[in-house]
This record gives structure tokens, C-alpha cells and sequence, in this order.
């Protein structure tokens, strides 16, 4: 009597018994999980498969001063405790595609910003002493219709020459003097103030006036050439 009452019990110990044994039976190893950041991919893949561990890829990085495939981060972690069969989910890096340069020349800053940004470009303005073309682009770099990686597009706003302070040019050589005004494009007007005699070079001669008078404000501008007159001796 009392064993038939312990029959009932039989499928719940059957069931125990199987599940103990298929758990020993095939039972995972458990693993350190290995480190991968830095590795390329196919160097990972060769020690995930040593190892009986699989990879899942999360996502793409752009990443332009890296090889294309290294691993950016892993989970988990490097020295975690992992199981065979168990994934490893990576980032991984990708080379950007390269970005089409717009051209900006003639365009004013809100038209150059929103050419740039269009494209997924970053815009850095920098002012530039010009005759004309004040507010807009007059140059850029990288020039238009290249493509790059870099994300960075400088453009050069034309502004106002700024007057500047004539010096005193008075008892300096004329050799000095010439060499000083080509340096900024302009051609003096010389005058002597004496007769001089054919084929006079005027090695030892200097200053003794000149106009515009020193420390009088000139602007150097191509399209309205200074014109400086030198009075020599």
C-alpha cells in the first residue's frame, strides 16, 4: 500500500534524473572573456572561434585616423566570466566617406554657411584685407569640388583694407627706401633737388622730403594705387 503511494512520484524523479543529466551531458565551459578593443576583425574572429564564442556587430564607427575594422569597444568586458557559445557584441570603425567641397567663392556668410552645412561640413571664417568683395568669400580651402575626410572648410571673408601710418622716410638712403616701397607695390615719384648731370644713379643720395608726410594715415589699396612723391638731394 504504502509503495503504491509512491508511485506518483515516479515522473517528477524521472524528469529530475533527465534534466540533471542533460545538464551534465552538455554542460558550457565557462571562459574569461578575452580582450578585443584595438584588434582588427580578423585577428577577434580568429581567437572568438578558438574559444567557441560567437560575435554579434552592433554598430559602425566613423573613425578617419583608424584602419578600417578595428574594434572600438566590447561587451562584455575584457576578464569577464563568458560561456562557450556566448556572443561578444563590438563596435566597430569605419572610414568616412569622403565629403564634397562646395564652392564659396562670391558668397556671403549666410549663403557660404548654409552651403557647407549642407553638406556635413563644419565652416571656420577668417577676415581678409580686400580692395572688394567685402563680406564675401574670397578664397577657401580645400578648394571647390574635391572630396575629404576633413569636415573642416575654411573660408576667407574679404574686409576694408585698415588705413595705415605713413613713416618718416627723411634721411634714409634712396636704395632703402625704393626697397621698402616695392615690398608694397608702390612706385614712388622721385624728385631731385638739384640739377643732376646724365646717367645719374643716385647711389649716395637720400630723403629730404616726401609726401604724404610721415605719420599721415594711407590705405594701400590695388584699385587706387598710393602715389608717393620723394624729394631727394
Amino acid at each position: 500500500m504504502r509503495l503504491t503511494h509512491l508511485l506518483w512520484l515516479t515522473p517528477f524523479i524521472s524528469f529530475i534524473a533527465g534534466y540533471i543529466l542533460v545538464g551534465l551531458l552538455y554542460k558550457n565551459n565557462v571562459l574569461t572573456t578575452p580582450a578585443l578593443v584595438g584588434q582588427s576583425l580578423d585577428k577577434a574572429l580568429i581567437t572568438l572561434s578558438a574559444n567557441n564564442l560567437n560575435v554579434r556587430i552592433v554598430c559602425h564607427k566613423n573613425e578617419p585616423d583608424l584602419p578600417e575594422g578595428t574594434i572600438l569597444s566590447q561587451t562584455p568586458s575584457p576578464g569577464k566570466a563568458i560561456k562557450e557559445n556566448q556572443a561578444l557584441y563590438l563596435v566597430i570603425a569605419q572610414k568616412p566617406a569622403p565629403l564634397q567641397i562646395p564652392h564659396l567663392q562670391g558668397k556671403n556668410i549666410e549663403t557660404a554657411t548654409k552651403l557647407i552645412e549642407n553638406q556635413s561640413l563644419h565652416p571656420k571664417f577668417y577676415p581678409l584685407p580686400s580692395d572688394g568683395s567685402h563680406g564675401e568669400c574670397i578664397a577657401q580651402f580645400p578648394m571647390p569640388g574635391i572630396t575629404s575626410i576633413d569636415s573642416t572648410v575654411i573660408v576667407y571673408l574679404g574686409q576694408p583694407s585698415k588705413p595705415v601710418i605713413m613713416p618718416n622716410l627723411k634721411n634714409k638712403s634712396v636704395d632703402e627706401v625704393l626697397s621698402f616701397l616695392n615690398l608694397h607695390g608702390i612706385n614712388p615719384t622721385i624728385l631731385h633737388a638739384q640739377q643732376i648731370q646724365p646717367g645719374h644713379q643716385c647711389n649716395n643720395c637720400r630723403i629730404l622730403d616726401q609726401r604724404p608726410l610721415a605719420g599721415s594715415l594711407v590705405t594701400l589699396s590695388s584699385e587706387k594705387p598710393l602715389s608717393v612723391q620723394l624729394q631727394i638731394g
